[in-house]
């Protein structure tokens, strides 16, 4: 998801979290897929900018995304939040978010000055869903991950981290194995790019390249990291990295939500009436 000003609109807090009231980053190396019905394209309103992210229903209303899809580096918040009932494109019934709950961890790293990072990037959201819509949720991990194990990442946003890449707003899935799981709560994953020179240099990471692993790109922030139909991680950030091999790779960090610092902020919302499905 680009950058973008917000308005701070914060009316309330409980729990430590900021809850916003609302009026109204694709895959890399992924295929396009009509599956997987809960996750969902989430649209932000700022004037006239609008931001592109991934969502995914884990309750009756509830939806799970990362945090900087939401508030920007001030922590303030965006206009509105519509969460599309399928991809229809106009034609498509709209959810419409009406508050959001921030991780507190998140608002106090950016209150500091300091970056929040990806174990408390998340943002809990209650919207109203329109006659018809009918959005199914996915559940909630209980059990911790482990390295090694494999995955299916699932977003809307670009085929590439390049600079001038494209593809967003489609739903793609790709598979992976996770590469690290962090003891604060970030659980990472690495996908490789094609062995062509030209390639590695520009950082670019094609499409459907077979037998290479798949990976979050721009507009997949808040996208879902899933094991066995359960979602277990959120995507926060990445970037291109070079390991000792192949030579060029990207890597994305997800929090964790099977941590305490993630099931704390999932009680949290519970305790205050948001309903969360876990397996």
């Amino acid at each position: 998801m680009n950058s973008r000003n917000f308005r701070n609109i914060c009316i309330v807090a409980f729990s430590g979290s900021c809850l916003f009231a609302l009026a109204k980053s694709t895959i890399i190396n992924g295929s396009v897929t009509s599956d997987y019905p809960a996750i969902r394209k989430l649209l932000t309103l700022r004037g006239d900018k609008i931001g592109l992210c991934t969502t995914q229903k884990i309750g009756d209303k509830t939806f799970l995304t990362a945090a900087h899809c939401v508030v920007n580096d001030q922590g303030q918040g965006v206009e509105r939040i519509a969460i599309p009932c399928d991809d229809r494109g106009a034609q498509s019934l709209v959810a419409r978010v009406q508050r959001v709950t921030v991780h507190p961890e998140f608002l106090a790293a950016l209150r500091s000055g300091r970056r929040a990072g990806a174990k408390a990037d998340l943002a809990i959201m209650e919207a109203e869903e329109p006659v018809g819509c009918n959005i199914p949720h996915i559940r909630v991990a209980t059990r911790p991950p482990s390295r090694g194990e494999e995955i299916q990442v699932v977003g809307y946003g670009d085929t590439s981290i390049s600079e001038d890449a494209t593809g967003s707003g489609t739903k793609r899935v790709g598979k992976n194995k996770i590469f690290e799981v962090k003891p604060n709560g970030v659980i990472v994953i690495v996908s490789y790019a094609t062995d062509t020179p030209s390639e590695r240099r520009m950082g670019f990471f094609p499409v459907n390249t077979a037998g290479r692993s798949s990976g979050p790109a721009h507009g997949d922030s808040g996208g879902p990291m899933i094991r066995d139909g359960i979602l277990i991680g959120v995507v926060s950030q990445g970037g291109a990295t070079r390991l000792p091999t192949p030579s060029h790779a990207a890597f994305a960090e997800y929090a964790d939500l099977t941590s305490e610092l993630s099931r704390r902020f999932l009680s949290d919302a519970v305790a205050a009436g948001m309903d969360v499905r876990y397996e």
